[in-house]
């Protein structure tokens, strides 16, 4: 991504606990949401980007945001099927929200699957 975009990231992590194979399923997802926010809020220019890791009882909330143009949904293109698929893999929701400006992704899963 570059220094530019190094440091328009802004991160809020809480420690979270899950197993490995989770915890790379959701790096993938992470990226490709940086991805889209790169591509689509800021046509491959720096911006703001802020994520944010939480904990809530037995389910983790990963969001990635922007303050870009907004309106970008999930599509029909490799990178939506992939995401798709990943959250299905963690059992998980996938939930859009237009901030205006901007938009905010929202993946919550359960940290556990077999609890």
């Amino acid at each position: 991504m570059g220094p530019d975009w190094a440091a328009a990231i802004q991160t809020d992590l809480a420690p979270v606990c899950v197993d490995a194979g989770r915890a790379v399923t959701l790096g993938l997802i992470l990226t490709e949401l940086i991805i889209n926010a790169q591509k689509y809020a800021y046509d491959g220019q720096p911006g703001p980007l802020f994520i944010t890791l939480a904990e809530a009882d037995d389910q983790l909330r990963l969001t990635v945001a922007d303050d870009g143009k907004g309106g970008h949904q999930a599509g029909k293109g490799f990178g939506s099927m992939m995401i798709r698929s990943l959250v299905g893999q963690l059992d998980g929701q996938l939930a859009y929200r237009d901030r205006k400006p901007g938009l905010e992704v929202t993946l919550k899963a359960r940290i556990d699957p077999l609890a």
